[in-house]
């Protein structure tokens, strides 16, 4: 069992009781490994002013109205929540999708919008497939914190534990070489993919791609029209647009 924290900004108080009982009466019941710890904020110019000191988690999951009537609205949070962490899910509540435009525009990748019109069985079902999916990942990266891997550089040995490892590549003029992306560093490492394969658990890793292997966990977005993949480090890498379509149907 581990505790998620989640926050909930906004200033429409029956919204904001409605979400806080989605999540405690419809959603908690479904997760078997998390707890819910739900905080509702209620004084959000106070909680702005006091993020800059708060040690943000990645799993900290936060709720944002994109129209709150106060001086900062839920971009201004969103941005100030990326500046500290690039991977903590941010949901935006609005009651337009049209706000979307000015999101994407101020980099933010926001994990999702809850419109407020939508239906509630409809709410319920995107929330319980979100924190289902969050759960499995939690479990899944638990585990990969107690699995290394050795990979061999020349003469010297790496050892690697394998969530630190965001994708692999293979080199065009290399047969029997690699390239190994962590978020700190890229290295050339010793090995083809087939092999490499043959090692690593899946999922996290998907290895039904020709040149990539990629850990799932890793990626932040993906965006086909510019063949762009999104990691959670900030990082991209542009592949072709099949990749991101196999990508597309198992994220």
């Amino acid at each position: 069992m581990f505790d998620l924290h989640i926050y909930i900004v906004e200033d429409d108080f029956i919204y904001r009781e409605k979400l806080a009982a989605v999540l405690r009466d419809q959603i908690q019941p479904k997760l078997r490994f998390t707890h819910f710890i739900i905080t509702q904020v209620e004084k959000p110019l106070t909680f702005y002013n006091e993020l800059p000191q708060k040690k943000i988690a990645d799993s900290d999951v936060f709720l944002l109205d994109i129209d709150l009537k106060i001086f900062h609205d839920g971009i201004d949070f969103g941005t100030l929540i990326r500046e500290q962490n690039r991977v903590s899910p941010i949901f935006f509540i609005t009651s337009s999708k049209s706000k979307s435009i000015e999101v994407i525009n101020s980099g933010i990748q926001p994990t999702n919008y809850l419109v407020k019109s939508l239906d509630t069985a409809l709410l319920i079902e995107r929330l319980i497939h979100f924190f289902t999916t969050f759960e499995q990942e939690h479990i899944e990266e638990t585990k990969l914190k107690d699995q290394n891997i050795l990979f061999q550089a020349g003469t010297k040995k790496l050892l690697l534990n394998l969530k630190e490892i965001m994708y692999i590549s293979s080199i065009p003029s290399m047969r029997n070489s690699v390239i190994l992306k962590t978020a700190t560093e890229e290295m050339i490492v010793d090995g083809t993919l087939n092999k490499i394969k043959q090692t690593l658990p899946s999922p996290p890793f998907y290895l039904g791609l020709k040149s990539y292997i990629f850990n799932l966990h890793s990626i932040q977005t993906l965006q086909r029209s510019e063949s762009r993949i999104t990691f959670r480090d900030g990082e991209e890498l542009f592949v072709g647009k099949a990749i991101i379509d196999k990508l597309v149907k198992i994220l």
